[in-house]
């Protein structure tokens, strides 16, 4: 007696002789009736024969029934060749695992964005635990050494009348921290420092791909519509930090380095979609789905659009000073 060809009953999709389980959705086989194969044809002889050499196990007795045409056309689709049934389970369990591991881990990226504040103090330990990690890269130990020693030679020759001297000063954001009155200004210097820093650093460390691709990011439609109140706050945002960096009253054509590191750092954010400036936009933007903090995408890159437009527009402001 020639042996069936037989279809599942769920979605259509051909099954093998013995299967436990459809290779295509999964449903198990042969229980109390529910998932019924559908006998449509017979094997040839040869099929049959090929059967028995993969070990596949004789299918029982089943109930004709009509397929759907859906069925019919999806079905007609699959090769006539089976595949043991021992197999069909595997990639059925297979499948199943690949699920719970991506559910897994976007359960895992949802509970990552932290408040704000969070995101700062992680910043702030990011930081200094960074400072210890410099004695281990022996490149930037001495890039990060040299731009210190600059800091320090400008520092010492401040009023210098010299174009070299101040177009190095211009560069590195020497005069950050200087002039300043009262603490807060000074750690808004320095903190300018830093910020130049990193810029400069990024260069000899792959900061310019990540460059380029955050302004391919700026016109590229992305997932997530773009926002005008992200955008708001994070013009003000880029404000605020370049007069934090630069002081309001000595703000200067001198210091508008700070402005444009702030600009390449937002940048090569949005175009690596990592680092504490991105960090930080996901942080702020991020909305409660089912009492989870989740990122918000089009928010994200409206904050951080928002934030070089503010850097961009003191910077050139500033200039003409």
């Amino acid at each position: 007696m020639a042996e069936a060809i037989k279809f599942c009953i769920k979605c259509g999709n051909k099954v093998s002789p013995g299967a436990k389980f459809c290779r295509s959705c999964g449903h198990k086989l042969y229980e109390d009736g529910e998932g019924t194969p559908v006998k449509v044809e017979s094997k040839n002889k040869d099929q049959k024969r090929a059967a028995a050499t993969n070990n596949a196990v004789p299918a029982e007795k089943t109930e004709e029934v009509i397929p759907t045409k859906a069925q019919s056309e999806r079905a007609g689709e699959i090769s006539a060749n089976g595949t043991p049934g021992e197999f069909e389970a595997l990639s059925f369990t297979m499948e199943v695992a690949g699920k719970m591991a991506g559910a897994a881990a976007g359960a895992l990226q949802k509970t990552a964005i932290m408040t704000p504040l969070g995101t700062i103090w992680e910043g702030i330990k990011s930081i200094i635990g960074g400072a210890f990690c410099l004695f281990g890269n022996p490149k930037a130990l001495i890039t990060t050494a040299l731009l210190a020693l600059v800091w320090i030679v400008l520092g010492m020759n401040r009023g210098s009348d010299s174009p070299v001297m101040k177009g190095l000063s211009w560069l590195t954001f020497a005069e950050g921290g200087f002039g300043r009155d009262g603490l807060l200004g000074t750690l808004g210097g320095i903190c300018g420092k830093g910020a130049v820093g990193a810029m400069l650093l990024s260069v000899f460390n792959g900061g310019i791909p990540k460059l380029f691709s955050g302004v391919s990011a700026l016109t590229k439609k992305g997932s997530g519509k773009v926002e005008i109140v992200p955008i708001l706050l994070g013009y003000l945002i880029g404000v605020v930090t370049d007069f934090a960096f630069t002081g309001v009253g000595s703000a200067s054509a001198q210091t508008t380095m700070a402005g444009i590191s702030g600009i390449v750092l937002s940048l090569q954010a949005l175009g690596s979609k990592e680092g504490f400036l991105y960090s930080f936009a996901e942080s702020f933007t991020a909305q409660k789905v089912d009492g989870v903090r989740t990122a918000a995408f089009g928010r994200i890159k409206s904050l951080i659009i928002g934030m070089i437009t503010g850097f961009a527009f003191i910077t050139a402001l500033t200039s003409l000073l």
